[in-house]
């Protein structure tokens, strides 16, 4: 049997301290259709014995990092003290010199002067959801009172700067988008967001199960990449950081999509816990049929060894159809959940991103092979000689021969 930290290594922890409360009423939010699997009070948040007993687990496994990635809903309707708690917790439960990581996603309404300044000393990574200018931002990201809140993102990016939290953009592409990648990427260098992401709305009726109308088609999608990497390459690359085009490089210098699940070879890279406890294998598969556990009467390490997470990481395999496609390395038939609407276990976005790998094929490769000069030319100036057998001290976990020592 494979031991806690071999089992857990890969895993990052997503956890809704609030579940699917929120405090927006975004028109595309995926996340209401778990409310009748989590009916709660709007003020009910993760109790603290739950809390306690997830960060006393995962922190004693000693891993090289411990990450937690904080969602929603609006995971800051927890409370402020709440989070204070997490790194008290943190803090008691960890070793000298332990690395801590945490991510919080956030729309940004609740953010004020205490809370920049508590995620600023905690160093807590930000995804901020803002879909762009006003007009777009407004389309669907709007409160209960039918009232558009992009001056409020705004307001709260502007004080995160102020403390200098870290965050990245989170935008939600709907078929609004469409001929408007330039402007919108513009719009976003313009105001000083320089680490973007940019994720396709995927979403189905729950009653009809077709596709919503802020359903982004894989037309409108694989245009909008082509014409986002003609506006970022090569003037942006290095200064703008996209998370899909860096997982990109990252391919085409070490052959792994390191920083994009959507794009692995496997699907069992995270754990989900929801409010209460309960687990899942991840946030866009909150579905009794995948429940694996809860903390309320099991461990972590019980979910991450379960059947149905083996069986959950199994349907990864790529579908038949996919087999022979020149880029199937490259996204490994995508992610499961757009496998939903696609055809004979393809992604319903296989045409878009074949054409966006078409067309950006050439100048990914130019770019890994300049990261790896980079790489080779730091390395044989910091490091002494190492065996041509020996582990390539740049870190890539090749042997010297076939990496930095080619």
């Amino acid at each position: 049997m494979r031991s806690v930290k071999e089992v857990l290594k890969p895993i990052q922890l997503l956890i809704k301290p609030v579940s699917a409360g929120c405090n927006l009423n975004c028109e595309y939010c995926f996340y209401r259709r778990v409310e009748h699997i989590y009916p709660k009070k709007p003020t009910e948040r993760m109790p603290d014995a739950i809390l306690e007993k997830l960060l006393r687990e995962h922190m004693s496994f000693r891993l090289k990092q411990s990450v937690y990635g904080w969602q929603g809903g609006e995971p800051t309707l927890a409370g402020l003290d709440f989070f204070k708690k997490v790194v008290e917790f943190q803090k008691r439960f960890g070793a000298p010199g332990q690395v801590v990581g945490n991510s919080l996603q956030t729309n940004g309404i609740l953010l004020d002067e205490k809370w920049c300044a508590f995620l600023a000393e905690y160093k807590f990574l930000i995804g901020l959801s803002i879909d762009g200018p006003p007009d777009l931002h407004n389309l669907h990201r709007k409160n209960f009172g039918d009232e558009g809140t992009h001056e409020q993102v705004m307001n709260s990016a502007r004080l995160m700067r102020r403390h200098g939290v870290e965050f990245n953009a989170l935008t939600v592409l709907t078929p609004a988008v469409e001929g408007r990648a330039k402007d919108i990427y513009r719009w976003f260098v313009s105001n000083e967001f320089n680490f973007m992401q940019f994720i396709p709305c995927c979403d189905l009726d729950p009653e009809t199960g077709k596709p919503t109308d802020w359903f982004l088609t894989p037309e409108i999608y694989g245009q909008f990449l082509c014409d986002l990497f003609d506006e970022w390459y090569p003037k942006d690359v290095g200064r703008i950081s996209i998370r899909l085009f860096d997982a990109m490089i990252g391919y085409a210098v070490d052959r792994k999509m390191l920083t994009w699940c959507t794009f692995g070879d496997r699907c069992d890279d995270y754990l989900l816990v929801e409010y209460n406890g309960d687990i899942y294998p991840c946030d866009f598969f909150v579905y009794p049929e995948w429940k694996l556990g809860s903390l309320t009467t099991g461990t972590l390490v019980e979910a991450a060894q379960s059947e149905r997470r083996v069986e959950f990481a199994r349907n990864k395999k790529v579908s038949e159809a996919c087999q022979g496609c020149r880029f199937v390395q490259h996204c490994h038939g995508g992610c499961q959940k757009d496998r939903l609407l696609g055809k004979d276990g393809r992604s319903v976005y296989c045409s878009a991103y074949q054409r966006f790998f078409a067309h950006t094929a050439d100048a990914f490769r130019k770019l890994g092979d300049e990261v790896l000069e980079m790489r080779r030319q730091r390395t044989m100036q910091t490091h002494t000689p190492v065996g041509r057998n020996d582990p390539c001290p740049c870190g890539s976990g090749k042997k010297f021969k076939l990496c930095c020592g080619k």
